[in-house]
């Protein structure tokens, strides 16, 4: 009884298995000298959340994930994944998902339509379409990168992240779009602080050999053409047919001629 306590098992399923009270297992365990578990200690253990491994490709999707649109949420314990994106962008959604899940994050999928329709923004009329979201369950690990992105509870850049292909993909289609007809690739960052967004582009530089310029909106920007083909080249295999007009950059500079 001891073993199986310890070993992860709650009150209810040893005294289902031993059919006997709940009050019995718990007095019987009180008497063996085992410490009860917290009430909040039972529910991630009753999730399976303390098995699950940070690995190497678990933290290149969330560090692309939380550099866009996811976010984490606060708990004592655990915390859970959530990422919300327009119906349209259900085929990256169910990717990011189906990576997850092989990695042992469970999460869930649905659509939200409660917000769907016609809205005045601004003086504007607008039309919502419906939300695709992602939601993993609690998980211990999840709640170590809480606190490495939110260190006083609003989000940061960690220091330690590393900018891999795999990251880049991540953040470029959750935040990622097309300027200036095309010549400009935009990373939007207007979340971040200035000195998140200068330590972005200073990997930029060192990792890729990218020259990115900050812009007024605190956004990051590919201008150079050889910055842009590489980002190109460095996607096109990997991005989904929903994303695929975010590659629609130049990636040969036509705007200035030469006189002859």
């Amino acid at each position: 009884m001891v073993s199986r306590y310890e070993g992860g098992e709650s009150l209810s399923q040893i005294a289902k298995r031993a059919g006997i009270a709940q009050s019995t297992v718990r007095t019987k365990l009180l008497g063996g000298g085992v410490s009860m578990r917290s009430v909040g200690e039972g529910v991630h253990l009753a999730n399976g959340t303390s098995a699950v491994q940070l690995t190497t490709e678990m933290l290149e999707i969330l560090d692309g994930l939380l550099l866009s649109d996811a976010s984490l949420s606060h708990s004592t314990f655990t915390s859970r994944l959530s990422l919300g994106q327009m119906e349209s962008h259900r085929e990256w959604v169910d990717q990011v998902s189906c990576k997850l899940g092989n990695l042992g994050l469970e999460n869930s999928v649905r659509i939200r339509n409660d917000q769907a329709g016609d809205v005045i923004i601004k003086g504007k009329l607008c039309h919502r379409s419906p939300v695709v979201i992602l939601r993993t369950k609690h998980y211990e690990l999840l709640k170590a990168q809480r606190d490495r992105w939110y260190p006083e509870g609003k989000k940061r850049v960690p220091s330690d992240i590393i900018l891999t292909p795999e990251v880049i993909l991540h953040w470029y289609m959750g935040d990622g779009t097309v300027g200036c007809k095309g010549y400009h690739a935009k990373f939007c960052t207007d979340g971040f602080p200035e000195t998140d967004i200068l330590m972005l582009i200073k990997m930029m530089e060192e990792t890729f050999e990218w020259e990115p310029i900050r812009e007024e909106r605190n956004r990051i920007l590919l201008c150079k053409t050889q910055d842009r083909l590489s980002l190109v080249q460095m996607l096109t295999e990997k991005i989904p047919s929903c994303f695929r007009y975010k590659l629609n950059l130049r990636t040969v500079d036509r705007r200035f001629k030469v006189k002859n």
